[in-house]
């Protein structure tokens, strides 16, 4: 409360104010009193931390700081553990909705015009898939033929085979085949050396053969390439070696 002003107290201090707010003017509406406001600036005396501010407080004051922090780190550490079961919560119900789905969840709810194109669209791709296989096969074969096995079961191990082992085979049957040149007398591309008609006509014979599963076309067609590609051999066919 401010002291009673008398003539030999003119001053007074007031504690404890209520201001809702401060405006400045020319003149106050009280002409006998003059209120003047100092801001003071603290230097070394001003606490710089925390537990300096707490320090210089009393023990009630320092009591009612402690109390609103407590209640403010409590109601922190409610909502961090409410967030933190809600993500657990996502954690678990994420594999589920992560899984993949099957081929029939996609189309369990299709309609039928889609799950026809979609079926078509399989299809050719799966003859495209098998087309480029028996392709590959065919490939190998060719250069694995000479190997002393059936062909449906060389195919059948051409068809899984790696590549390493392809050239392993080719090697094999390239050793074979040059055995067999020099054995009936032709080179290693079929061209006769010695031996009978015969033997030359088993050699245009066998180009041929394989003329007319290159190029998809008769034996007799391939027949006559053979020739042409291999005169010498064909003269000895028609005229016999000596």
């Amino acid at each position: 409360m401010p002291k009673m002003l008398t003539q030999s107290n003119p001053q007074a201090a007031l504690v404890d104010l209520s201001l809702s707010a401060v405006a400045l003017c020319n003149e106050g509406a009280n002409s006998r009193a003059d209120i003047l406001l100092y801001k003071r600036k603290e230097t070394n005396s001003m606490p710089k931390t925390f537990e300096e501010l707490m320090a210089a407080l009393d023990t009630d004051a320092a009591a009612v700081v402690t109390k609103h922090i407590e209640t403010l780190r409590a109601a922190d550490q409610a909502t961090i553990k409410n967030l933190q079961g809600e993500v657990d919560t996502l954690k678990t119900a994420a594999p589920a909705a992560q899984a993949p789905a099957h081929e029939e969840d996609v189309l369990k709810g299709a309609s039928p015009e889609i799950r026809a194109l979609f079926e078509k669209m399989q299809g050719t791709v799966n003859q495209l898939l098998a087309a480029q296989a028996a392709s590959v096969v065919e490939e190998r074969y060719q250069k694995c033929k000479a190997l002393p096995c059936e062909e449906a079961t060389l195919r059948e191990v051409l068809k899984s085979a790696s590549p390493a082992t392809v050239s392993i085979l080719e090697a094999a049957a390239n050793a074979i085949a040059e055995g067999l040149h020099k054995a009936t007398g032709t080179s290693a591309s079929g061209t006769i050396k010695t031996g009978t008609a015969d033997e030359a006509y088993a050699a245009l014979e066998k180009s041929a053969k394989t003329i007319a599963a290159e190029q998809g076309i008769t034996f007799e067609k391939a027949f006559t390439e053979a020739c042409q590609r291999d005169p010498d051999t064909y003269k000895k066919y028609v005229e016999g070696v000596r």
